[in-house]
């Protein structure tokens, strides 16, 4: 018998409501807003892959079973320390967040029954609510007080628990994100299971386990308190982490529990988490023991390498080259004059040479001597290099005669490359041979005191690197090598060196700034160089253009990138486009560890970018606070052992002491380098690079210390106070500086540039100087980095200076505008002060020279730095492309296309319509140009699915097996993103929005875009003519997810999922005020489209028209089932108006044209990429021989009509809708 109820469910929802106004509710909100006001909004867990603009709902789960005698402990210390096991786990959970994540600042959200009252115990309804948990682990603190937090903020907690989650989210408006959950990503449950079964009246009920292939949060971890002990469930989201990764972190929980109840005293960061597979892996992770002839330096290599082919070719500069044997016979002379000046083992030798034979025979011949060559780039300043050969002690210094106005403030003796050794020198025996453990090289970096450091480099380290390169690179004297790197960096020892023991050839570049992208890859392309190590951010400029990539030199088989992070989009686009011919290996290294430490090859697929595994003889250990190794996925600060690592840092005894140390490791002494770099490895071993852990930053491949440039900046006389900060600004680290000045200066940035460029090399300049009142300040009186402003409103700025007025001035600034990205320039900034360096100019060249009809060289920008002083070069020079209309007087006078298109245009039935702009994103191609070389190349796009991506996916395992199961389909890359705040739209709206709908509306604004308007401004109406396919993202991503149905109501959930809406949308979005129409004619929904948008431009609806169509489904990973007569190929390929055709795949994709009358078009000045000249449309009726199946007659009838009085022979392309199949294409 049930017992009545004395309150009803609908009393309790009357008296919450009642309950929270007022006072009560004032006082709730307080704790929560005091608790929660600052909380951090970044996730507190590191994820194994680049976190989606857009979040998932895909999820996975692990489960591990607690012992009965583990789960009893926990238990126990509970009850010892007054606690709950919630709190206890609570805290114990948090623990090992704040080890795997280093962040101490964590919110843990958990749900709660929120059934307080006697009378709600038996009602059925929902009382359930989500509540923060907020805690900040100290930094010395042991384990029992972090309890004791925990268990205070839980207290608090259920005595505010009464206001609902998402009223409180509405009120805190914490900054949301489309990626990720607000307040909290991380949820922690705890559930009791008393028993195996439950009985009802005499029905039995079992427990089943439920499978759920989502995760509403980066990561929950549900514990079930059963009879047997704990059962922790880890649901995680797939999008983010690996299975293999929560796998270990389920183990290493466990390893911390374990820990804690043997003593709960100790420190979070003294706790155990290794387990007994995590030290075995780690041991197989450092075996890189590999035998090399240790007593031969490179200098033995290169010896014999010239003994065994003297005549091949080791060098080629300028047209011009140098055999083996030439190179070594020039050395040796070299090195007999440099003995007889008394150079030696340890002696350090200044080398001031720039790309040219003479840099690598002062480099050989200094070795060859037995001295250490320390190089001297031409490009630093005179201030730099003095400082460098003063804390070096050079006496003697070798150079090139051309620069000898360039040599530093030295008393060292000058030695000049070309200078001839005496007769009584030449035929003295060479010098005795530098040892393995001689300095073969000293290369200075900067430094936090405000001086560079010397890094001394022994040959041992140097030999030893060269046979890992050789390998690595896979070497042979068929190579041609680059040498593209600055001799200041230790890179050039890696270009050098390898190939010149291997007989391959050095292909020296020039030190002429490079003129372009084009010219670079014209110059690999004529001397056939098949390897090139570049800086990350060079590369990724390299590749961005579609146009620079058509030059990209076949030849090249192996590009090396390292210097900094590389960008996973441009990752993503190499692999699409020239990662199929040529090989990329990431590559990272200190200075102090022989150039490179750790190289990843770069897969065909790869969703992260790690730095990869240990070269041979090298051995990386992740290690902690205490220099204690840690786990697979934790991260620590990474460390170097093994033959690679420098000797130390010259005349710097103290800094060496503490950056080179000895610790036990693993049972054995160790000589490790701490870079203060952050990193983890994964389960399988490779090495995610996380960041610094200091200041220090990577710009351009050169180490570069904030902290040394803030200190020359405070040298300067009107400086008070000064503070440099790193940021990435347009895919590239630059530096900003901050100062104060002693008194109020108007021209203090024009002379603090000055005082700079007199003391520090290019890329130590700052790319912005900010004159700020006061630096802002942390309460304990530190500098508040983070309260810096990002960057200069440099807006403001620029308007002291005259803004553009002339077109060319307006095209100029445009360029620099988005080259700098900068809000507004003036014509007399200057390029390099508003943050270019020379990657940024080639770039700007490359834009400009799209504008003007002749070339443009590089120097032009360094001599005309301003937009005034560029546009009258230019315009002196020759003439540019105009629009210009002119007038009867003969007057150019430009026309805006905008002011031009006027009101709506006179009817014209017969008017030719053109193309002035498109835009399309297919798979394997996010824009035109690329899908036209893939059209052209026969590229196939269909991307062919593994098992495990389909069972991931949620795929049938009966369908995966099913031998008919074709496992292919055309994949649209980043489907899941969408700059809703471009186009306005609200978080919660765009995560329900079709992103059939998303995609198309950035394909229409980038076809717009195309053709050179803005059609948000357009002054007269812009029509839209479109159809999507079916739904598919509302039937299987918002229908059943539970926080996007709850989002909004039923009328919104209709309009985010419906096709139907799509161009309305659209047209609302883009301010269009022409016709807007949806249409769908299945498979010819586009063709109809681009017709009704002809009709409508003729019939003078609109002066421009947008066509075109989408369709994405969803899931994307996802194949088919093959079925004898229907349309779907056998085997994954389709080969449309082709002999074998065999059926179609599907896949998906948007594509959008620009249409508009050809004489208005070619008034204004439009490009035309095509003209249409007539197009129909019709059905076959029932002349066919089914409904899905295409009309002989009917189709025949339909291209007559269109080709209506035109003459056939003028005809170049007709369009029309290809099957794919046997029996379709031929009708």
């Amino acid at each position: 018998r049930i017992t009545e109820l004395t309150v009803q469910y609908t009393d309790y929802v009357r008296w919450q409501h009642n309950r929270l106004t007022g006072d009560f509710l004032a006082r709730q909100l307080s704790y929560w807003k005091k608790k929660l006001g600052d909380a951090p909004g970044v996730p507190p867990l590191p994820p194994d892959f680049a976190r989606p603009a857009l979040q998932s709902e895909k999820g996975g789960r692990f489960t591990l079973c607690l012992s009965p005698e583990l789960s009893s402990d926990i238990r126990q210390l509970s009850r010892d320390r007054n606690v709950t096991v919630f709190m206890t786990l609570m805290a114990a959970f948090k623990v090992l967040l704040y080890r795997y994540g280093g962040q101490r600042d964590l919110c843990v959200g958990s749900p709660v029954a929120n059934r307080p009252h006697p009378e709600t115990e038996r009602m059925a309804g929902l009382f359930a609510n989500t509540l923060v948990f907020r805690t900040r682990i100290p930094e010395a603190a042991p384990f029992i007080e972090i309890l004791n937090r925990v268990r205070q903020t839980a207290l608090e907690a259920y005595d505010h628990q009464d206001i609902p989650f998402e009223y409180l989210v509405e009120k805190l408006n914490p900054t949301r994100s489309l990626s990720h959950t607000p307040l909290f990503q991380v949820m922690f449950v705890l559930q009791q299971q008393r028993g195996t079964t439950l009985d009802f009246s005499g029905i039995p009920l079992s427990f089943m386990p439920l499978e759920r292939p989502v995760s509403a949060f980066d990561l929950t971890l549900e514990i079930t308190d059963t009879d047997t002990g704990f059962v922790c469930d880890w649901e995680y989201a797939t999008a983010l982490f690996r299975r293999q990764t929560i796998a270990g972190m389920a183990e290493r929980f466990q390893v911390l529990l374990g820990a804690i109840v043997r003593n709960p005293s100790q420190q979070p960061a003294d706790l155990p988490l290794m387990t007994n597979t995590d030290r075995q892996l780690m041991s197989a992770w450092n075996s890189t023991h590999t035998p090399f002839p240790e007593e031969f330096t490179v200098v033995d290599l290169f010896e014999a390498q010239a003994d065994r082919t003297p005549d091949a070719v080791a060098l080629v500069h300028g047209g011009e080259s140098m055999t083996y044997r030439e190179l070594n016979l020039r050395a040796d002379r070299l090195a007999r004059l440099l003995a007889a000046r008394g150079v030696g083992p340890e002696v350090v030798v200044g080398l001031l040479a720039g790309r040219s034979p003479a840099l690598i025979i002062g480099l050989l011949g200094i070795l060859k001597a037995g001295g250490a060559y320390l190089p001297l780039d031409p490009a630093y300043p005179r201030a730099r290099l003095n400082q460098m050969t003063a804390d070096a002690g050079t006496e003697l210094l070798l150079a090139c005669p051309s620069l000898s106005h360039k040599l530093p403030d030295t008393s060292a003796r000058i030695v000049y490359l070309d200078q001839t050794p005496d007769p009584d020198i030449i035929d003295t025996r060479l010098p005795e041979k530098s040892r393995p453990e001689n300095m073969a090289y000293l290369i200075y970096t900067s430094g936090t005191s405000g001086r560079p450091k010397g890094v001394m480099v022994e040959h041992r380290a140097l030999a030893n690197y060269r046979h890992a390169v050789t390998a690595a690179f896979s070497l042979s004297n068929s190579d041609r090598v680059l040498q593209f790197s600055s001799a200041s960096l230790d890179v050039a020892a890696e270009e050098i060196f390898p190939v010149l023991t291997c007989g391959g050839r050095l292909i020296l570049g020039s030190d002429a700034p490079v003129e372009s992208n084009r010219d670079f890859l014209g110059h690999c392309r004529k001397e056939g160089v098949t390897v090139v190590s570049l800086p990350t951010a060079y590369w990724q400029q390299l590749i961005a253009s579609d146009a620079d990539r058509a030059y990209w030199a076949p030849e090249i088989r192996l590009v090396v990138i390292g210097g900094e992070a590389a960008d996973f989009s441009h990752i993503r686009l190499w692999q699409e486009t020239l990662g199929r011919s040529c090989r990329l290996i990431n590559a990272y290294g200190p200075t102090e560890a022989t150039v490179s430490t750790t190289f990843h090859p770069l897969p065909p697929v790869s969703r992260t970018i790690p730095i990869g595994t240990p070269l041979p003889n090298t051995r990386v250990y992740i290690l902690d606070g205490n220099l204690q190794p840690v786990p697979p996925d934790i991260p620590g600060e990474l460390c170097i052992a093994g033959s690679g690592l420098a000797r130390g840092y010259l005349n710097r005894p103290g800094l060496t002491a503490e950056k080179f140390i000895r610790i036990r490791i693993n049972g054995r002494m160790e000589r490790i380098y701490r870079t203060g770099d952050k990193a983890r490895r994964r389960p399988d071993g490779t090495i995610d690079y996380l960041g610094r852990m200091d200041d220090q930053v990577q710009i351009r491949g050169f180490r570069v210390e904030p902290a040394e440039v803030a200190s020359v900046l405070s040298g300067h006389g009107t400086v008070k106070e000064a503070v440099v900060r790193a940021s990435v600004q347009k895919e590239a680290t630059a530096l900003t500086a901050y100062v104060t000045l002693k008194a109020p200066d108007r021209r203090a940035e024009e002379k603090l540039r000055a005082y700079l460029r007199e003391r520090l090399p290019a890329h130590m300049q700052p790319a912005s100087i900010v004159v700020l009142d006061r630096l802002p300040l942390t309460p304990g009186g530190k500098i508040d980095k983070e309260a810096l402003p990002t960057t200069q409103n440099k807006e403001d700025a620029s308007l002291l200076s005259a803004p553009p007025q002339t077109r060319l001035q307006k095209q100029i600034a445009a360029v620099w505008q988005d080259v700098l990205d900068l809000g507004a320039v003036g014509i007399h900034d200057n390029f390099f002060d508003l943050g270019g360096h020379s990657l940024l100019l080639i770039k700007a060249l490359s834009r400009l020279q799209e504008r003007v009809p002749f070339p443009l060289k590089a120097v032009t920008l360094f001599r005309y730095p301003t937009i005034a002083a560029l546009a009258a070069h230019i315009s002196e020079t020759g003439p540019l492309e105009t629009d210009a209309c002119h007038d009867s007087c003969g007057q150019g006078t430009y026309v805006s296309a905008q002011s031009a298109a006027g009101d709506l245009p006179t009817p014209s039935r017969s008017s030719d319509i053109a193309v002035i702009g498109m835009a399309c994103r297919f798979p394997g191609a996010a824009n035109v140009d690329l899908f036209w070389d893939n059209l052209c190349q026969g590229v196939e796009s269909v991307r062919f699915f593994s098992d495990d991506e389909l069972l991931a996916q949620g795929i049938s395992p009966d369908l995966v097996n099913n031998p008919k199961y074709v496992k292919a389909h055309g994949v649209l890359e980043d489907s899941d993103r969408f700059d809703a705040g471009f186009f306005g739209f609200a978080p919660s709206e765009a995560k329900r929005l079709d992103p059939q709908e998303r995609i198309f509306m950035e394909t229409a604004w980038t076809a717009a875009e195309h053709a050179g308007y803005d059609v948000t401004r357009a002054d007269c109406p812009v029509g839209l003519f479109a159809g999507a396919g079916m739904g598919t993202y509302f039937i299987n991503q918002v229908l059943g997810c539970r926080p996007l149905e709850a989002s909004a109501g039923d009328f919104q959930r209709a309009l985010a999922g419906d096709k139907d809406f799509m161009a309305t949308r659209t047209a609302y979005k883009l301010n269009l005020q022409g016709p807007a129409v949806t249409l769908h004619t299945a498979c010819s929904t586009s063709l109809v489209a681009v017709h009704m948008a002809v009709q409508s431009l003729r019939n003078g609806e609109c002066c421009m028209a947008l066509a075109g169509g989408v369709s994405i489904t969803f899931p994307q990973t996802a194949g088919y089932l093959y079925q004898d007569g229907m349309i779907g190929s056998p085997d994954g390929h389709c080969r449309a108006f082709d002999s074998r055709a065999q059926g179609t795949v599907g896949g998906s994709g948007a594509g959008v044209v620009v249409l508009k009358r050809l004489d208005l078009a070619l008034r204004d000045g439009d490009t035309v990429h095509a003209v249409i000249k007539g197009s129909a449309v019709n059905n076959d009726g029932k002349d066919k021989v089914g409904y899905t199946a295409p009309g002989i007659h009917g189709q025949t009838a339909v291209i007559q009509s269109a080709m209506a009085g035109l003459d056939y022979e003028s005809v170049t392309c007709i369009e029309a809708h290809g099957t794919g199949t046997p029996p379709g294409d031929p009708v």
